[in-house]
């Protein structure tokens, strides 16, 4: 019956199970979600609870930002991170990376141009990193100097921001 559809017993020898399907590498899928979260929110400090398309990133990232305090990460996955977020893992508090880019979006607006009013939210928190400036890491001073914002910078209902390239 195998010879009449052409299955001789050299070719049954010769045969090989077929491949199974290629299942995605873990790690790439990770990087891929952050990616596309970075793309969309400009940053990959996303809250532990964050979902994305069925993958839970807030909770890898909170897990590789452990293992980073911990010494624990490579540096080769350290590195594929900051390539995404050079922030991704600041020395300051995640809530204040998350204000940071609110402010960020917001301030640089449409094509670029920066609005002529931010949500007074957003303003009183540039007073307060004023207020609190010498407390601030230089690296959120670095990211709040190139928006414009210093602690001598008049701040109002509308601060003079600096769109961020």
């Amino acid at each position: 019956m195998l010879a009449r559809i052409g299955i001789t017993a050299e070719t049954a020898r010769a045969a090989q199970p077929p491949t199974p399907p290629a299942e995605p590498d873990p790690l790439d899928t990770a990087f891929a979600h952050a990616r596309t979260y970075a793309d969309r929110y400009g940053h990959i400090a996303a809250p532990a609870g964050t979902v994305l398309d069925g993958f839970r990133l807030g909770k890898w990232l909170a897990w590789q930002r452990r293992r980073a305090h911990q010494g624990r990460l490579s540096p080769a996955r350290a590195k594929a991170l900051a390539m995404i977020d050079p922030w991704w893992n600041p020395a300051w508090p995640l809530q204040w990376q998350r204000d940071y880019h609110r402010l960020r979006t917001a301030a640089t607006g449409a094509d670029g141009v920066p609005p002529t009013n931010l949500p007074r939210s957003l303003y009183r928190w540039i007073r307060v990193q004023q207020e609190t400036w010498e407390h601030l890491h230089p690296g959120q001073q670095g990211l709040l100097t190139a928006l414009g914002i210093t602690p001598h910078t008049p701040v109002g209902e509308r601060p003079a921001l600096r769109a961020v390239p």
